[in-house]
């Protein structure tokens, strides 16, 4: 007996419910991996671009973005995607300390490390319960936090430096300025290169309060210096000499006048160069010339008190 073939519409019709009801493969890894993996890689390059990370704070990073690509490629997503959010993880982590480490160089108190702290705390806390998103995101937190703190810490260096600015302009104008107060800025400003706000500022608030009472008691008197000079120096040098500029290494430079033992001179402002130089421009009455002269023809009591306390 002959059996007749199978019409070839209904032949189509099979085939085509057979590729249906096949199971479909996906065509390629899923965006929220590829998205995962590109974010931690991005991290990574920002990161290095602000701080050189050893290899030993690089390795948790890489060693996970890596094995997420292989996990990748196998085809093996979900596992791809928990290695890819831990290599993010530790990037973050890595960035956080390495923020922290800045910050330690200005010496903050603890109000502005705490919550650095208390993020660094629940980043750990939520990755122990497999929560890596939440460990990122508390992770970024104290890394942000961190990073505010440093914009705190350096922001009040600044407005120090600023403040120490306008006081020597201020003692630089004041006549015959104490000498604790001349002591306390140098310490002030030998402050900041240790970055320690808290050591500076309250050194900055007692230079203001010593040039504000200082101020409030000056009575009208006359801003004038007595040129003076010892036999032996006079015999050999002769007068003390007024110079019309003070060059860049702290000497006086291109004489103008000489102003005789015992005799006035007005004084218009001083120049601190130095804890150990101080210079004065001054006005000869007797003719009106200005000029520049060292502390010890002017004022040779603070002029050997500075030397002693430099030695």
């Amino acid at each position: 007996m002959i059996r007749k073939s199978a019409p070839p519409f209904i032949i189509f019709i099979a085939v085509l419910t057979i590729f249906s009801c096949a199971e479909k493969k996906p065509q390629g890894p899923p965006a929220e991996l590829t998205s995962a993996i590109s974010e931690a890689e991005a991290l990574f390059a920002k990161v290095s671009g602000k701080y050189a990370l050893t290899d030993q704070q690089a390795a948790p990073y890489r060693e996970n973005i890596g094995r997420a690509r292989q996990l990748m490629e196998t085809g093996d997503y979900e596992k791809a995607l928990a290695m890819a959010k831990t290599a993010q993880l530790e990037i973050t982590l890595a960035w956080a300390r390495r923020t922290n480490e800045e910050l330690a160089g200005y010496n903050p108190p603890p109000t502005l490390t705490y919550y650095y702290r208390q993020n660094m705390l629940k980043s750990e806390e939520a990755r122990k319960a497999g929560d890596l998103d939440g460990a990122i995101r508390f992770a970024a937190e104290a890394q942000d936090q961190a990073s505010h703190a440093i914009e705190v810490q350096a922001g009040c260096i600044e407005v120090a430096r600023e403040e120490l600015r306008k006081i020597k302009g201020e003692l630089e104008y004041m006549y015959r300025p104490a000498h604790e107060m001349e002591l306390l800025y140098w310490e002030a400003l030998d402050e900041l290169p240790m970055k320690d706000c808290s050591r500076v500022q309250p050194k900055v608030d007692r230079l203001w309060a010593y040039i504000n009472k200082a101020k409030a008691q000056t009575i009208t008197q006359k801003r004038e210096f007595t040129v003076t000079a010892t036999p032996e120096f006079v015999r050999q040098y002769g007068d003390p000499i007024m110079y019309e500029k003070i060059t860049p290494n702290g000497y006086l430079e291109t004489r103008v006048n000489r102003v005789p033992v015992g005799f006035p001179v007005i004084f218009l402002n001083s120049m601190m160069f130095s804890r150990q130089k101080t210079f004065y421009y001054v006005e000869d009455p007797r003719a009106g010339v200005k000029g520049w002269m060292a502390e010890r023809y002017l004022w040779p009591e603070r002029a050997a008190l500075r030397s002693s306390l430099a030695q």
